[in-house]
């Protein structure tokens, strides 16, 4: 699915502050990461 530009962007910003969010509850558990933002991103898209 390929999306214009502003629409991808759109949702990068939407993303971003829910992977983060994501990245830092894992961090707080002591598990390693099992997902990066990238894959995060790729999955959403």
């Amino acid at each position: 699915m390929k999306l214009a530009n502003h629409e991808r962007n759109k949702l990068i910003q939407e993303f971003i502050p829910k992977i983060k969010y994501i990245v830092n509850n894992v961090k707080q558990d002591n598990l390693p990461p099992i997902v990066t933002e990238e894959d995060l991103f790729q999955t959403a898209v």
